[in-house]
């Protein structure tokens, strides 16, 4: 067998390919899921099959007294939630939150709190759903004609004044925990949900030149809270200071700059 070939092989059916490997040019050819001798070298341990699908989403958060959790979704459309204690021994699979989503779940995570016991996650089918974990009830909190990518928790608190948009109200509860999420989808749009009210804010960024671009990804600067990066389908990225944000931006706006 020719060294180095498996991690080769790997990558060729992950981007789409149909792997082949021969040895002689005479010799009857095989798939990297036939050959015996590939497969007793790759090894897994710990191995946890408890997703039905493709797994899209790992999140650490905490449980209730702080106990580290691990959140994962998948294409199964549900959310499982692992005591992550330990996680180089082993994980136990603590709860599965059947969700309400049609298609396959892209992002998921537990609501941050004193005692976690919510599950926000958003999918392919455009919904931002949250589910009590206990109760194994929904609340579809934002619904997109298009694949909603992921989400992100942003601290609001320092926004009210400069903010004409939020109307001064910051989305944080009485115990100090961020109650607003953003949501990147397809349409372009990055919208604000507060999980206090439990409704849409609206959407605050739009990406727009002759036709939307799909926003993917949005990182909250750690260190200034108030800026965020936001990236999508073309090479861009763009950054935006929420204070000034009175009204929908579209990229160009004062507070907004960008890069390639």
């Amino acid at each position: 067998r020719q060294p180095g070939m498996a991690s080769h092989l790997l990558r060729q059916r992950e981007v789409g390919g149909s792997p082949k490997l021969c040895r002689r040019p005479r010799s009857n050819s095989y798939s990297l899921g036939y050959d015996p001798s590939i497969i007793r070298n790759l090894g897994l341990s710990p191995h946890f099959a408890e997703h039905g699908g493709c797994v899209n989403t790992l999140r650490w958060g905490a449980g209730v007294a702080g106990t580290p959790i691990l959140v994962s979704g998948s294409d199964d459309r549900t959310v499982k939630l692992w005591d992550a204690s330990d996680p180089l021994s082993g994980l136990a699979l603590r709860g599965t939150v059947r969700t309400g989503h049609s298609h396959n779940i892209f992002c998921a995570d537990l609501v941050p709190g004193p005692t976690p016991s919510h599950v926000l996650s958003c999918a392919a089918d455009g919904t931002l759903r949250l589910n009590d974990v206990e109760q194994q009830a929904e609340v579809m909190l934002l619904e997109s004609e298009q694949l909603m990518h992921s989400f992100t928790w942003c601290d609001m608190t320092d926004l009210g004044s400069r903010n004409a948009g939020d109307g001064g109200a910051a989305a944080v509860d009485g115990a100090g925990i961020t109650r607003t999420v953003l949501t990147a989808s397809d349409d372009g749009k990055v919208n604000q949900v507060d999980l206090r009210e439990g409704k849409l804010r609206g959407a605050i960024i739009e990406l727009y030149d002759q036709s939307p671009d799909a926003v993917k990804q949005i990182a909250v600067c750690p260190w200034q809270p108030y800026t965020i990066a936001i990236g999508g389908s073309g090479p861009t990225i763009c950054t935006y200071d929420l204070r000034y944000l009175g009204k929908v931006a579209d990229g160009r706006a004062a507070g907004g700059g960008s890069a390639e």
